[in-house]
C-alpha cells in the first residue's frame, strides 16, 4: 500500500447468513414483503430504545442503514452513531445513503459474534432481522459481545420474527431474506438471560409476527 492509500476492507469470515448480490434492491423487497410496515417497525424500534441526545449507539446487523439514520436523528449531533453489517454491498449503500443526507455515522464491515469495538463502548445496542441469521452458536457469542460493548446499565434491544406468528407474508420473509433459525422472544429471553443480562423481557406492541425484546447490562 503507498503511502496516503485508505486502508482496503476485508470482508469478514462468517457462518452467518449474509445478503450480498442483492443488497442494492433490499428496501424494496423488505418494503413489499412488509406490506408497507417496515417503518413502523423501526419507529416502534426506536421508541422501546429510549435513546436520548449524545448517546453512543451500535445498530448491529445494520444492513442499507436506514435504522442507523433514523436513530443518528435520535441522538443528535452530540451522539456517536455506529452500524456494523457483514456484507460489503449493505455497507456500501448504507455509506451512500449517510452521504447523501449530510449525516456522520461510523458504518464498518464486521459480524455480531465479533464486534470491532472498545469494552463499554455504547449506551444503547439495537439489532433487528438478524439475529435469524446466525446460528445458534452464534446468536450466544453475538449477545456475549453486545455485553462486552455496551456501558454498565447500558441496553440492548432485539427485534425479529416471531416464532410461527403473525401473517404470511412475515413468516416468507423469514425464510426468502435467509436465515438458520427463528430467534423469537423465548430463545432471546433465554440467552440474554444466560449472558447476565437484567430487566429481560418481551415489550409488548401491535406488530403481528414481530417480536420486541429489551435487557440491560449490570451495574458494575
Amino acid at each position: 500500500m503507498r503511502e496516503g492509500d485508505a486502508p482496503i476492507e476485508t470482508t469478514p469470515l462468517t457462518i452467518g447468513h449474509t445478503i450480498r448480490r442483492w443488497a442494492r434492491w433490499y428496501d424494496l423487497v423488505s418494503w413489499i414483503i412488509s406490506l408497507g410496515r417496515i417503518h413502523r417497525v423501526r419507529r416502534t424500534a426506536i421508541r422501546i430504545a429510549q435513546l436520548e441526545p449524545d448517546m453512543s449507539v451500535l445498530d448491529i446487523g445494520c444492513g442499507t442503514g436506514s435504522l442507523a439514520l433514523d436513530l443518528h436523528q435520535s441522538v443528535g449531533a452530540g451522539g456517536q452513531m455506529s452500524g456494523i453489517d457483514a456484507s460489503p454491498e449493505m455497507i456500501d449503500v448504507a455509506r451512500n445513503k449517510a452521504a447523501g443526507r449530510g449525516a456522520t455515522i461510523d458504518f464498518r464491515l464486521g459480524t455480531a459474534e465479533n464486534l470491532p469495538y472498545a469494552e463499554g463502548q455504547f449506551d444503547r445496542v439495537v439489532s433487528t432481522f438478524v439475529f435469524h441469521h446466525l446460528p445458534a452458536a452464534l446468536k450466544r457469542e453475538a449477545v456475549d459481545e453486545i455485553g462486552r460493548v455496551l456501558k454498565p446499565t447500558g441496553s440492548v434491544l432485539i427485534v425479529d420474527f416471531a416464532v410461527g406468528g403473525g401473517p404470511l407474508l412475515h413468516r416468507l420473509a423469514a425464510m426468502l431474506l435467509g436465515g438458520h433459525s427463528h430467534a423469537g422472544a423465548a430463545e432471546l429471553t433465554r440467552l440474554l438471560e444466560e449472558a447476565g443480562f437484567e430487566g429481560v423481557s418481551k415489550v409488548q406492541t401491535d406488530h403481528r409476527g414481530v417480536d420486541f425484546v429489551r435487557g440491560h447490562r449490570p451495574a458494575d
